[in-house]
């Protein structure tokens, strides 16, 4: 009888936690939701680039090929740069990282006389 009783509440711990795994995947913090809704707004970009290829194509007088070739280009710099910005966030944190780009932003528009 003890080995039922203890199998049970296995059982209800089990149920217990699965549960309160689900209900805490919607509570996140604020800055996980602004991270998670920058990332939304960034796939959307490429997205929205894609269907518009022949109108910059006819813009810059280039091939479709060429302006394909050019977004291909653009993916595969921004595929390198998260892959690196991956190993950097895991050496110095994720603050650090984050608090990186908008220095260097600033930094590049400064020292560019446009």
């Amino acid at each position: 009888m003890a080995s039922v009783t203890q199998s049970v509440s296995k059982t209800s711990i089990t149920t217990t936690v699965s549960t309160q795994e689900k209900a805490s995947m919607l509570r996140q913090s604020r800055a996980v939701w602004a991270v998670f809704f920058a990332c939304i707004i960034a796939f959307m970009g490429l997205g929205l680039v894609d269907p518009i290829l022949p109108a910059i194509a006819k813009g810059l007088h280039a091939s479709p090929s060429q302006v394909s070739l050019l977004f291909t280009s653009y993916n595969a710099a921004m595929t390198v740069a998260m892959l690196i910005t991956g190993l950097v966030s895991s050496r110095i944190g994720l603050k650090w990282t984050l608090l990186a780009g908008p220095i260097d932003v600033c930094t590049a528009k400064n020292d560019c006389p446009v």
